[in-house]
C-alpha cells in the first residue's frame, strides 16, 4: 500500500499524542496506611478530573462519587476493578475504563499503545518485551464465552461461542490464571453447550496480541463457494493500527483478489480503524512517476471494487464505527447485523502503579458534524444480536452471505437483461445467448428460480434467458419445471410459465396451448404451431394475464 512518509508520521504522532504515562503518583498526598486498591481508586479520579474530555464531567460529582464507592474497595484486583467500573460508568462514556495484568484485556490494550516513545515504558513492564501472556485467545464474560479468535487456541479446541467454561483441569476457570506457566500443556476444560456438558482439549500458548491478531486475520480469511459466485470473507478482530490494514491489503490482493463480493467482518474486541482505511476499499488508482534523468515507473493501488457486506454487533467500536459509517453512506458497503457499540470518542492511556492501567476518554468526536456516541452504525439488515449464533453455527455470517447473494444475482440479472436486449440486433446474439444460459443454468442448480419478491422486475431475466435458450432443449424443460414450482408459491408470474411452455412444446414440433410463440408468413403474423384447444385458448390466456390473441398478434404489426 503506497502510503506518504508525511501521513505516516502524522498518523503516529497522532497516537502519540494521545498517550498519557504516569508511572507512580499522580501529586496526591497518600496516607501510609491506604490500601493499594484505595489508591488505585483516587488516582483514577484524579485523572479523569485533570484529563476527561468534558470539563463538566458529564455532569458527575467526584466527591458525591467517592463517598459513594471509596470505602466499597478492598486491595484484591477483582473488587478493585469492579468498584471502580461501576463509578466510571456513572460517566456514560466509552473509552474510559480500570484495566489490571489478571485479565488479557489488559495486555491487549497496552499492545495497542506500544509505538514509539510509548514502547519503551510499555515494554518497562515486560522485561523489555512487548505485552505477552499464556492464554487460549477466547473473550469470556462471567465464564461465558463471547468471542473466539479465529485460528487460536480455543478456535482450534472447538471452543464455540454460547459455550460456558465450567473449568479448566477441574479448578474453577480464570482466562489467565488457569493456563498460568501451561504454555504447550493440554488443558481439560469442562464446557456447558446447549444444557449438555462435553469436555474439550485445549493446548495454551504465550500470547503476543499483536502478532496473534495479525495471524487471526490471515486464519479467517476463506472463499465461500456459491456458484456461480465466490465470495470471499475476512475478519478484523482488531483493527488497531496500519498493521493490521497492510495485512487486510495483502489478503484482498492476494487470496481474496478474485472473489465476487466480500464479507468484511468488524467484530471483535478493538477498533482504532482510522478513517483513511476506506481507500483500500475505492477504485483503483495509478501513479505515474517521472523522475527527472530515470526511467519513468508506475505505481498502482487496486482498491477493492467488488460488493462488500459488512458484519457488525456491539463489539465493532471506535475507529471501525467511523470506518463502516463511511462506507455505508457512500454506498461502497452495506450493513448486516445489529447497532454498533457507539463507542467513538478519543482514548488515552495512563500506566499506573501494581500493574493497572486506565483508559480514558480525552476527546470528542464528531462524523460530519455530529457524535456518533451512544448511537453508533445501524445496518441495512437487522439481525438481534441474540440470533448471530445457533448452535455454534455463525448465523450472521449465513445471512450477511444470503443478503450479499440478493444483491449479486439482482445486479448480474439487472445486467444480462441488457446484454440480451442489446444482443438481439447484432450478430453476435448466439454467443451471448450461450453465455447467459451457462451463467442461469449454474444459478438454478445453486439457488433457485429467482424469487419476484427479492428482485422485483430483474427475475424477468431468468425467464428471458430460459426464453432464448433454444439450442438446449434439456435445459429448457429444467428451467420451465423450476417457474413452475415458484409460480405455485406465488414467486414468479404465471403469464412468464405461459411463454415457457409453449416454447418448449414448439421446439419438440408440437401444439402450443397459450399461442404465444409466432412466426411471419407471407407478411401475416401466425402462430409457429397448432393451437390445442383452440376455442378454449382465450379463457387460458386471460388466466394468467396475457391480452387476447388477436390484440397479441396485432401488437406485431
Amino acid at each position: 500500500m503506497i502510503r506518504s512518509q508525511r501521513f505516516q508520521t502524522n498518523l503516529r504522532n497522532f497516537f502519540l499524542l494521545m498517550l498519557t504515562f504516569l508511572v507512580g503518583t499522580t501529586g496526591l498526598a497518600e496516607e501510609p496506611n491506604k490500601s493499594k486498591g484505595r489508591e488505585i481508586f483516587l488516582k483514577t479520579w484524579h485523572l479523569v478530573e485533570s484529563n476527561f474530555f468534558d470539563p463538566d464531567l458529564n455532569g458527575v460529582d467526584v466527591e458525591s462519587i467517592k463517598q459513594a464507592y471509596l470505602d466499597q474497595i478492598e486491595s484484591d484486583p477483582t473488587t478493585v476493578l469492579r468498584v471502580t467500573n461501576e463509578s466510571l460508568a456513572r460517566l456514560s462514556a466509552s473509552h474510559t475504563r480500570l484495566f489490571h495484568e489478571s485479565e488479557p484485556l489488559y495486555y491487549e490494550l497496552l499492545d495497542i499503545f506500544a509505538y514509539g516513545q510509548a514502547e519503551r515504558e510499555i515494554r518497562a513492564r515486560f522485561q523489555g518485551q512487548l505485552p505477552n501472556y499464556v492464554g487460549i485467545l477466547a473473550r469470556t464474560d462471567q465464564r461465558l464465552v463471547k468471542g473466539v479468535v479465529p485460528g487460536g487456541p480455543a478456535a482450534r479446541a472447538g471452543v464455540l461461542v454460547g459455550d460456558k467454561i465450567l473449568s479448566a483441569d477441574g479448578k474453577a476457570f480464570h482466562p489467565l490464571e488457569s493456563f498460568a506457566h501451561k504454555s504447550g500443556q493440554s488443558v481439560t476444560l469442562d464446557i456447558e453447550r446447549d444444557g449438555k456438558s462435553l469436555k474439550l482439549s485445549v493446548v495454551p500458548e504465550r500470547i503476543q496480541p499483536r502478532e496473534a491478531f495479525l495471524k487471526s486475520i490471515s486464519d479467517s480469511a476463506m472463499v465461500l463457494e456459491e456458484p456461480p459466485y465466490r465470495i470471499g470473507y475476512v475478519r478484523m478482530w482488531s483493527y488497531a493500527g496500519e498493521v493490521y490494514q497492510e495485512r487486510l491489503a495483502e489478503l484482498l490482493r492476494g487470496k481474496l483478489k478474485d472473489t465476487d463480493a466480500l464479507l468484511f467482518d468488524l467484530r471483535g474486541s478493538w477498533g482504532g480503524a482510522s478513517p483513511d482505511f476506506a481507500q483500500l476499499f475505492l477504485s483503483q488508482t495509478e501513479l505515474l512517476m517521472k523522475p527527472r534523468g530515470r526511467e519513468p515507473f508506475v505505481l498502482k493501488e487496486p482498491g477493492y471494487s467488488a460488493p462488500v457486506m459488512i458484519l457488525c454487533d456491539e463489539s465493532v467500536s471506535s475507529g471501525k464505527e467511523i470506518l463502516a459509517y463511511n462506507l455505508q453512506k457512500s454506498g461502497r458497503a452495506k450493513v448486516t447485523g445489529s447497532p454498533s457499540r457507539g463507542a467513538v470518542l478519543g482514548g488515552e492511556l495512563h500506566l499506573l502503579p501494581h500493574g493497572y492501567a486506565l483508559y480514558l476518554a480525552r476527546a470528542d468526536v464528531e462524523v460530519d458534524g455530529k457524535s456518533m456516541e451512544g448511537i453508533g452504525v445501524s445496518p441495512d439488515h437487522y439481525l438481534p444480536e441474540e440470533y448471530h449464533f445457533t448452535d455454534g453455527e455463525d448465523d450472521l455470517i449465513r445471512n450477511g452471505k444470503a443478503y450479499l447473494l440478493i444483491d449479486l444475482i439482482e445486479r448480474d440479472l439487472k445486467y444480462r437483461f441488457f446484454v440480451d436486449q442489446q444482443a438481439r440486433t447484432k450478430e453476435h446474439v448466439r454467443y451471448v445467448d450461450r453465455q447467459n444460459q451457462a451463467w442461469l443454468k449454474t444459478l438454478l442448480e445453486n439457488h433457485g428460480w429467482p424469487d419476484r419478491e427479492l428482485y422485483q422486475e430483474a427475475a424477468t431475466t431468468a425467464w428471458l434467458i430460459a426464453q432464448h435458450a433454444d439450442n438446449d432443449l434439456e435445459f429448457q424443460k429444467y428451467a420451465l419445471k423450476l417457474l413452475t414450482e415458484a409460480v405455485d408459491k406465488g414467486k414468479a408470474l404465471p403469464k412468464h410459465r405461459a411463454y415457457l411452455q409453449d416454447r418448449v412444446l414448439v421446439n419438440q414440433g408440437l401444439p402450443q396451448i397459450y399461442g404465444t410463440q409466432i412466426k411471419r408468413e407471407n407478411g401475416v403474423i401466425k402462430p409457429r404451431t397448432e393451437i390445442q384447444d383452440r376455442e378454449g385458448v382465450e379463457e387460458r390466456r386471460k388466466a394468467v394475464g396475457l391480452p387476447p390473441l388477436q390484440e397479441y398478434f396485432d401488437s406485431f404489426e
